[in-house]
Parts: C-alpha cells; structure tokens; sequence
C-alpha cells in the first residue's frame, strides 16, 4: 500500500464468485508460516475491510456487522508494512494513523505472524454502547467476534490465509494507534495471499 496519509479505497466488487456453504467448509485458521505471502492487491483489501465492517446500506448507515444496539462501536485499523491505518467505513477509505511498522507489535510472542503483508486489528470503545458499564465489555467482545467472523468469511471466499488470534502488545499498540485507556484491542488477523 501507498505511504498517503489518505487511501481513497475502490469500490467494492459487485461479485465474489462463492457458494455459502463452500466458504464455510474452507474457513481455517493459517499456520505463522504461511504468512510469508505476497501483499493483497488494493481491490482485496477494499473488498476485505468492506466485507468486515462495511456500509451496506447507505440510506441508514447499517453495517455488514450488527452491533448492540446498533452502537457500531468498533474500529478496524489495518497495518501495513507502510504504517497503520484506520479505516474509515462511512468513506470507505483508509487514513494513516502511525508511519511505523507495527507488524512486530501485533504478531507480539509469536514472531511468525510479523511476516504477514497485512493485519487487521479490531477495536472497541465500549462507551459507545448504551448499556450499563458492566454490560459494555461483554457487548464488545460479541460485536468485535462478528467482525472477526466476517473477516475469517471473506477469506475463505477469496482464497485468502488469515489467523483470527488475541496475542497482540497492547501496550505498544494503545500508543502507537492514539487509543483511549478504555479502547479494547479485542482480537487480530494476520491475513496473506
């Protein structure tokens, strides 16, 4: 990917050539070694973020994810090797939050996975539910778990290897990413062709 501070995404693909019950009979969880791809083209990660937790329906502004209550509150950042991006739904485009390559922070104790040309990090700002506070985590561990299930979907339609996995520096990442002490980094992809 570019080093713009902006990535206009191209649109969604009109079609994705796969049968529902095929998809979930391919679905798997890669081994660290298979991340040694080659980086996804422009029209996979735009069709991939779009998949996860796009707008599907613009008139109302509703996702490809429910969400309790419809709070949309999650954020799916994308770390390239180029920096870290956030990917803004509503625009379907991408806006660079860091320059640095935080493969390493996300791959965390299992150093293989830093090998992946791309990885999805789902965030949740549980604030955002109007729920009781002792509520909120639960809710952001259900919704961000349906992210994760979209993105897993759309990689085994696509022929992608991905890795859904919670082991992440979140310490490093919270800095790097500019996140709010009550933002929870819920869960990762390392993703590859």
């Amino acid at each position: 990917m570019p080093k713009d501070a902006e990535i206009a995404l191209p649109a969604r693909s009109a079609k994705l050539e796969a049968n529902v019950m095929e998809v979930y009979a391919k679905r798997a969880s890669a081994a660290g070694a298979d991340f040694k791809g080659q980086a996804l083209t422009q029209q996979q990660v735009a069709d991939l973020l779009w998949c996860a937790y796009g707008v599907n329906r613009k008139d109302v502004g509703k996702l490809t994810a429910p969400s309790t209550m419809n709070s949309q509150e999650a954020t799916l950042y994308a770390i390239f090797p180029s920096g870290a991006y956030r990917y803004d739904n509503a625009n379907h485009k991408l806006i660079r939050v860091a320059t640095a390559d935080l493969r390493k922070e996300v791959a965390s104790m299992q150093k293989d996975m830093a090998d992946a040309p791309l990885m999805l990090v789902v965030v949740c700002h549980p604030n955002k539910i109007p729920v009781p506070p002792a509520k909120q985590r639960e809710c952001c561990l259900i919704d961000a778990g349906i992210v994760s299930q979209n993105i897993s979907l759309y990689c085994a339609a696509a022929g992608l290897k991905n890795r859904p996995r919670i082991t992440m520096d979140q310490d490093a990442l919270r800095k790097a990413l500019g996140l709010a002490a009550d933002d929870m980094l819920v869960i990762n992809h390392p993703i590859a062709l």
